[in-house]
Order: structure tokens, then sequence, then C-alpha cells
């Protein structure tokens, strides 16, 4: 074989690898489930570098802070936004403690989870 043919061979290899891992990444997330997580990671961190800055945040501060965070939509050109950060706040607070990012000092007060 020639080095033309080796170099042909790896290129076909590479653009096919690439193909299917695309195409076994878009068929393993569901639509909703990716937004969701999508607009939890991207509140999630708006609240952590507030709270790099700041030493805690109230859960009204986290409301103000998050409210019309936006994330695109995957394979999509669509953006998704948050509308009701009070009703988005409380599935973000369990989340960002479940994931050890934050913790709470009172009821209503969290700061950044020490190490």
């Amino acid at each position: 074989m020639g080095l033309w043919q080796i170099i042909g061979l790896g290129l076909l290899f590479a653009v096919l690898a690439a193909v299917l891992f695309i195409w076994g990444m878009k068929k393993e997330e569901d639509p909703s489930v990716a937004v969701e997580r999508r607009l939890l990671d991207a509140a999630g961190s708006k609240v952590e570098k507030y709270l790099k800055k700041n030493e805690s945040i109230t859960t009204a501060e986290i409301e103000r802070l998050i409210t019309g965070t936006k994330v695109n939509v995957p394979w999509s050109r669509k953006r998704v936004q948050i509308q009701n950060a009070k009703l988005f706040t409380k599935s973000l607070l369990p989340y960002l403690m479940q994931q050890q990012i934050i913790e709470e000092v009172d009821k209503g007060t969290y700061r950044l989870q020490r190490k």
C-alpha cells in the first residue's frame, strides 16, 4: 500500500468516526431533558460565579440573577429562556446541592460548599 492510500484510509476512518459519534449523541439525548440540563448548568454557573465574588446569596437574589438566562436547543437554532425564575429556582437549588457546589447556611441563604 502506498502512502496516499494510507492517508486516504485514515481520513475516511476519521470522517466515519465523527459521523457515527454525532449521530449517537443526537439519538442519545431527549431534547426536553437536554434543554433542562443546559438551563440548570447555565443558571448554576451564574450562581457559582456570583458566589466566588460574594460570600452568600439568598433565594431572592438567585431569582433575580437567573431571570432571562437563555440556552440553545440542541440541534436547532431555537433558544429557550427562563421566564419564571421563582419556579425554576426550586429545581436549581437541589441540583446545585447535589452537585456539591453550594450548601445552605440559613433558611434561604446559600454559600459555596467548602472543600
